[in-house]
């Protein structure tokens, strides 16, 4: 858990949101190094002019949080 905490605030320090964060995409190493992979639902979260708002449809249902299922604005 301290290793996912980690590489989400390395993330979000660099302005990326993963959005799509589940234990398939949590690799472990050989010596319990984690790295998170799969990026391909990942934006940055400094919008340049003309760009849209963040989409609802984003992580694996079974995935998701609360503020996705009830509408609401995310971010990291």
């Amino acid at each position: 858990m301290h290793q996912i905490l980690k590489g989400l605030t390395y993330l979000h320090k660099l302005d990326i949101v993963h959005r799509d964060i589940k234990p398939e995409n949590l690799l472990v190493s050989s010596k319990n190094d984690l790295k998170i992979c799969d990026f391909g639902f990942a934006r940055l979260t400094r919008k340049e002019k003309g760009e849209q708002d963040f989409t609802d449809y984003v992580a694996t249902r079974w995935y998701r949080p609360p503020e996705l299922l009830v509408g609401g604005e995310y971010g990291k």
